[in-house]
């Protein structure tokens, strides 16, 4: 079932408190980001999924911006009830000074085996 998720942040006027120091806009996540998410079920015992993470606030004279993206691919395979195995391969792409930018040179790959009783 595919999932399509938009965050997009809105403000309504400027922050200014006696006590503001510092705007955090440039900081926040999810700021204009696009959450894609599809998942496969093969049969009771496999299935994986494919999903990735998109953002695309643009540059401003207060920001650098950020098209930095992630994507990812897993499975999970049950030999029964009690014991699975799950495997998860995520990417990075983007500027350094980006949300997932920052991650590019630690792209993973993941496998975790659950025995449950």
């Amino acid at each position: 079932m595919p999932i399509l998720e938009q965050a997009k942040e809105k403000t309504s006027g400027s922050q200014d408190s006696s006590r503001y120091l510092q705007n955090s806009r440039g900081v926040r996540l999810g700021r204009d980001t696009v959450f894609f998410r599809l998942s496969f079920k093969k049969s009771d015992k496999f299935s994986y999924n494919v999903y990735t993470t998109r953002n695309f606030v643009a540059e401003t004279s207060s920001n650098t911006g950020d098209r930095s993206s992630a994507w990812g691919i897993g499975s999970e395979y049950k030999f029964n009830d009690s014991l699975k195995i799950k495997t998860d391969l995520r990417v990075f792409y983007g500027d350094s000074n980006t949300q997932f930018g920052r991650w590019v040179r630690n792209d993973h790959f993941e496998v975790g085996l659950s025995y449950s009783f």
